[in-house]
């Protein structure tokens, strides 16, 4: 286990503009529940924030409405990018991969 000091983004989704939100992550995702991250966009800094939670689910678990929200695009368009940056892992199965939904919370400067 390495210790992760950020969570990156390939790009600025709506969502990061949120006091609250998700990201979905492959399952062995190095992260903790309670530990505050640097978020990044392309490498540049955003944000400070908190996991709240961490729940595991199969990527066929997930609502067409979650997946919305969360990823801005269809259940296709989603399973089109799990297949593109996950189906080298060797516990790649599709629809069944498991993956984590991690719940963060921003940190406001006090």
């Amino acid at each position: 286990m390495r210790n992760r000091t950020y969570i990156g983004f390939s790009h600025k989704y709506s969502k990061l503009d949120k006091p609250l939100f998700t990201t979905i992550r492959w399952a062995d995702y190095d992260v903790e529940k309670g530990k505050i991250y640097e978020l990044k966009v392309k490498g540049r800094f955003l944000c400070l924030a908190k996991i709240t939670d961490i729940v595991y689910a199969s990527i066929r678990d997930l609502s067409d409405d979650f997946i919305r929200q969360d990823a801005d695009c269809t259940r296709e368009e989603f399973m089109a990018l799990m297949q593109n940056w996950y189906s080298k892992k060797p516990d790649w199965k599709g629809a069944d991969s498991m993956i984590k939904v991690i719940h963060l919370e921003k940190e406001v400067a006090k």
